[in-house]
C-alpha cells in the first residue's frame, strides 16, 4: 500500500461524500427548494441530446469493437471516438493500434473472456484461468497464491455469486 501510494479509503470518503449529497437533494426536495441543476461532463445527457436534437458531437464511447481497432477481435469492448447525431451513436475506425500496446490490449480481452465465460458456466476452473492470465496478478503472485487469492474472494462473495463456482 505504502509502495504504491494506493488510497484504501479513498473510496469510503467518496461514498461519505455521495451519500451527503444525496441528504442534502433529499432535503433540498421535501423543503420545495429548487435543485439548480447544471451541465455536467457525463456524456448520457449529451448522448440524449445529441440524438433528439441532432446536433452532433464526438464522445469517446465504450463499444463493440466490430472493426473500429483492426487488430483487436470483433467482439471486444473498445473506447473509439463516436459520432453521435439523431442517427444514435457511431462509432469511428481508428485504425491498427502499435504492435505492442494492441498485444497488451489482446491480453486483457483474454482475461475478460474467461471472466464472462466463468461467469455465465459457473466455472471456477476459468476464474483461476482468468486470474492466471492476468499479466499484473501474474507479475505480483505465485501460481499457488493466485489461485488462494481466488478462493477467498469466493468465499468472501459466495452470496453473489453462482453457486456452481462457490461449490467448484
Amino acid at each position: 500500500v505504502e509502495r504504491f501510494r494506493i488510497p484504501v479509503d479513498e473510496y469510503l470518503h467518496r461514498s461519505e461524500r455521495n451519500l451527503g449529497a444525496y441528504e442534502e437533494v433529499r432535503r433540498k426536495l421535501a423543503a420545495g427548494e429548487s435543485l439548480g441543476i447544471e451541465r455536467g461532463p457525463e456524456y448520457a445527457p449529451q448522448i440524449i441530446h445529441s440524438i433528439e436534437t441532432g446536433i452532433p458531437r464526438t464522445v469517446y464511447g465504450n463499444v463493440r469493437n466490430a472493426g473500429s481497432i483492426r487488430n483487436l477481435p470483433e467482439e471486444a469492448c473498445v473506447e473509439v471516438p463516436c459520432l453521435v447525431d439523431r442517427a444514435g451513436v457511431q462509432p469511428t475506425s481508428v485504425g491498427s493500434l502499435p504492435p505492442g500496446p494492441a498485444a497488451l490490449n489482446r491480453l486483457y480481452v483474454n482475461v475478460c473472456e474467461l471472466t464472462v465465460r466463468a461467469a455465465l458456466e459457473g466455472s471456477r476452473a476459468l476464474v483461476y484461468q482468468a486470474a492466471l492470465v492476468d499479466p499484473a496478478t501474474a507479475a505480483a503472485l505465485t501460481t499457488d497464491q493466485i489461485v488462494d487469492v481466488c478462493d477467498e474472494l469466493i468465499e468472501s462473495h459466495a452470496e453473489h455469486i453462482d453457486e456452481a463456482i462457490v461449490r467448484g
